[in-house]
């Protein structure tokens, strides 16, 4: 017999939305947001707090939920949230009770890769592998029975063009419209490019390859293949000049159910593990585990 859930409802307004509450991704590079069913995604810059600060005025929001990977960014946020009496809850404390995934099989996972996966389980049905493109570029595991495997940890995108303006300002600044499967080979800035594709490209495929044999290795599969789903802020690029690769690829073709973009999944995940915590029968969850 399947548990059932009771939620409270002091948190929706009357069209069933969650009522002045705003979902909050802080990423080393970029701030996601959630209010309702509008998303946010900005650039950290020296403009970003005023932002915030006039978008949770415009919103009259009163609680936020936050997963932060950036305590510098994060703490100057703080006088804004003082000032306008918001409360703050941290996803770190509800990540303690919450029972959707059972993390114990892994130690020092990131909350936000947790969250991805969370945000995932939101979409698609186990087993999925994430594909995490922020700063670093993190893969992480779930299998049918929403067990976390673990994952890899690789360089992102940015942190290669960082890395190459400040450590070789001879060579030149790479931009993200750069960034085309039809350039040549005729310059270095085309150089630098097809570097860091095919590094970041090859990466994940490598990664993806060992990880789809350790699901069949340990009979970990079903016959509907594993959902491969890519997010985070430099996810639309990396997608686009991975998706093909991985498709063709006759070594793990078979295994694969789709391959897809889902941006804010770490923001989905925030939202599902604050619903989650106003079931008022705690020892229950949707999937049983206790």
């Amino acid at each position: 017999m399947s548990p059932s859930i009771v939620k409270t409802t002091s948190y929706v307004d009357e069209n069933n939305n969650i009522a002045n509450t705003l979902f909050l991704d802080i990423g080393n590079s970029f701030v996601k947001i959630k209010i309702k069913e509008t998303f946010f995604a900005w650039k950290i810059n020296d403009y970003t707090v005023e932002k915030f600060s006039r978008l949770t005025s415009d919103w009259d929001i009163r609680k936020i939920i936050v997963s932060s990977v950036n305590e510098e960014f994060y703490r100057k946020l703080t006088p804004v949230l003082s000032t306008n009496s918001i409360e703050v809850v941290h996803t770190s404390a509800l990540m303690k009770n919450q029972r959707i995934i059972d993390f114990s099989n892994v130690s020092n996972i990131g909350t936000d890769r947790q969250l991805g996966l969370l945000g995932a389980t939101s979409i698609f049905k186990p087993p999925i592998i994430t594909v995490d493109c922020g700063s670093c570029i993190t893969t992480n595991l779930l299998n049918k029975d929403f067990i976390c495997l673990g994952g890899t940890i690789m360089l992102g995108i940015g942190i290669y063009l960082q890395t190459f303006s400040t450590k070789f300002p001879a060579l030149p600044a790479v931009k993200l419209d750069d960034f085309n499967e039809e350039i040549g080979f005729e310059n270095s800035t085309n150089a630098l490019v097809r570097g860091i594709t095919s590094t970041i490209r090859g990466g994940i495929l490598d990664c993806i390859i060992s990880e789809i044999k350790f699901f069949r290795n340990n009979k970990l599969l079903d016959n509907s293949g594993i959902e491969i789903v890519f997010t985070g802020g430099w996810s639309e690029l990396v997608f686009n000049i991975t998706k093909e690769h991985i498709y063709n690829n006759d070594i793990i073709r078979p295994y694969i159910k789709n391959i897809s973009h889902q941006q804010g999944l770490v923001l989905s995940g925030i939202q599902k593990l604050f619903e989650e915590s106003f079931v008022l029968e705690p020892e229950v969850s949707h999937n049983g585990i206790i």
